[in-house]
């Protein structure tokens, strides 16, 4: 009987802690009413120059096929890359291999790899960049050229 009297009290808990905790949520709204409506303005102006401008869209699109098309060479020359060194099996039973580097090389490979994926993260993160790039000078010129 006891357990059965202590869930009221448990959700007694749970629903004064969600109510302040809504309290604190409706405070920090009423507080940052300008803010918000400058936000929400903001995402009114988005949505007009994506109504007008549906174009846009095509620059992400065609630039994920480009990325796209440049991941898959970048991982063929990792494929490669990985296949630097001699192969060389120590035990078929166990079916265990080794790679065996040559003097002075197995610091090159990773020296390699370590460039290579450097480098797709850079590139990847280049094409982002110039995508939201375009996409921002095309909205920020539609607004200011825009009489709407």
């Amino acid at each position: 009987m006891n357990s059965h009297n202590e869930k009221p009290k448990e959700f007694l808990f749970i629903g004064v802690f969600i109510s302040i905790l809504g309290m604190i949520m409706l405070c920090c709204i009423l507080c940052s009413y300008k803010s918000l409506k400058v936000a929400i303005d903001v995402i009114d102006a988005s949505a007009d120059f994506t109504k007008k401008t549906k174009r846009i869209i095509c620059v992400s699109v065609g630039y994920f096929f480009i990325q796209m098309i440049i991941f898959v060479i970048w991982a063929a020359s990792v494929a490669c890359l990985w296949s630097w060194g001699d192969i060389q099996v120590e035990s078929i039973e166990k079916q265990s291999k080794n790679t065996i580097f040559a003097a002075g090389t197995a610091q090159q490979f990773y020296y390699a790899l370590y460039f290579m994926i450097f480098m797709i993260v850079w590139i990847l993160e280049w094409f982002t960049a110039k995508v939201n790039f375009i996409t921002m000078h095309s909205a920020s010129s539609y607004y200011f050229d825009s009489s709407a």
